[in-house]
């Protein structure tokens, strides 16, 4: 997760981490990013998953999947 640096950044923040909160027991790994991005979009936010993918070495896995909140 990136440090929060602006106002909403921080509101974003505190929002995502108050819902990881309440998903207590249900924060099956496999899940947790896409029902903490459609917790996200409930509250009015633009969340979307975002995959990438490069070729996997000893020292970084192959690929990646964040959460982005994009501004309106």
């Amino acid at each position: 997760m990136v440090e929060p640096s602006t106002q909403e950044e921080m509101e974003i923040h505190e929002r995502a981490m108050k819902h990881v909160r309440e998903m207590g027991e249900e924060r099956k790994r496999s899940s947790l990013k896409r029902r903490l991005m459609m917790r996200l979009r409930k509250d009015g936010y633009d969340a979307s998953l975002c995959r990438s993918s490069w070729v996997a070495t000893t020292e970084h896995p192959g690929g990646n999947v964040t959460i982005r909140v994009h501004e309106f």
